[in-house]
């Protein structure tokens, strides 16, 4: 059955009368119609407090906001509290005539002087000369959590540094490294010895209880990975007057044990037919490290061919040519291995004939 109002209502006291409709056709004989009111519409207004992180991006990092949902089209004052007493500024909002509720967000900077931890802070909401709302928040801030209030203070600094894994073999492309910062209003700052590194990228979130996340991303040469430099990241907070630094390197990230080395000389055959013959030396470890030659305790000359011929992401091969003539007089033969992820290693072999 399908029923319209139309005409004007009239109320009686605490009834409601109105008049209804309905074709003749559409009506059996013993139809008895109810008139029952509609759904009801939910008006309940919220009143929400959260710190703001648009205004911490804008450098402010002690900025409240207050969200309001549904509200009436009457005038209103929205004040900010510190353990339920109001602080001085009242704002004033006028609210339009609309058909449906109206939502609004009002901010409000803490001065310095309220940076204490035994404050609460709030919002409250006077609209008209009767009804006012406190916000109902439920937060955990910097550690603490109290229902209908906001507890509001700096907290402690903390940091994560991390390895991203890389897919590009040993000796070529790059490696990232990822920061994370947790705390008031946490800045990162990227460092490789003196040296300051600009990060790619940085991502910073506000969780619900007001913590602030910040990530910061570098990208570093595999050459200067390899080599096993420090890198150095380095999380600020002005506002909590606290610094906290961690740094990782090749040596950290992936720590190992002294390479072990295999040196092979000529044979005497090959001396005693060749005019020319080479010594070989190979370095097992996970590092680029770097091999070096000793003849007799000494560098060889700077006319000494010296052919590090080849590197794997497990082993380094390092080849030594040297004249027959010159092998002959030889007493000691030595190769050394040097990285700064491990102490300086070396194998000596005798060759005197």
């Amino acid at each position: 059955m399908v029923a319209t109002q139309h005409g004007s209502s009239t109320k009686h006291g605490t009834n409601i009368i109105g008049q209804i409709s309905v074709p003749f056709s559409c009506l059996p004989l013993s139809s008895v119609c109810v008139c029952s009111p509609g759904p009801a519409v939910s008006s309940t207004t919220t009143v929400l407090i959260r710190r703001s992180l648009p205004e911490l991006l804008k450098g402010d990092s002690a900025v409240l906001e207050c969200a309001i949902t549904q509200l009436s089209s009457s005038d209103l004052y929205v004040t900010f509290q510190a353990n339920g007493v109001d602080f001085p500024e009242k704002q004033y909002v006028d609210l339009p005539a609309s058909n449906g509720p109206h939502s609004l967000t009002k901010r409000f900077s803490i001065p310095k002087s309220h940076w204490k931890t035994d404050n609460t802070f709030t919002c409250k909401v006077n609209q008209g000369y009767s009804n006012s709302w406190v916000s109902s928040s439920k937060i955990k801030l910097f550690g603490l959590k109290l229902k209908k209030e906001m507890v509001f203070f700096p907290g402690e600094l903390s940091m994560e540094l991390l390895l991203v894994p890389s897919e590009e073999s040993s000796g070529s492309g790059t490696q990232k490294l990822m920061c994370s910062g947790w705390g008031f209003n946490p800045k990162i700052k990227w460092l490789s010895g003196s040296e300051q590194k600009s990060a790619a990228d940085n991502e910073i979130r506000m969780g619900e209880d007001g913590h602030v996340a910040l990530t910061s991303h570098i990208t570093v040469t595999q050459q200067e990975w390899n080599e096993g430099k420090d890198f150095i990241c380095e999380v600020d907070d002005k506002d909590l007057q606290k610094t906290v630094r961690k740094s990782t390197s090749l040596c950290t990230a992936f720590p190992s044990s002294t390479p072990s080395l295999h040196l092979e000389t000529p044979r005497f055959r090959t001396v005693m037919t060749q005019t020319e013959v080479t010594a070989t030396c190979v370095v097992h470890s996970a590092y680029d490290a770097k091999v070096s030659w000793l003849l007799d305790g000494k560098d060889p000359t700077s006319r000494t061919p010296v052919n590090q011929a080849s590197s794997t992401t497990q082993s380094i091969s390092s080849n030594l040519t040297l004249p027959s003539s010159q092998w002959k007089t030889l007493n000691t033969i030595t190769c050394r291995a040097e990285h700064r992820c491990f102490n300086s290693t070396e194998k000596t072999r005798n060759v005197k004939g």
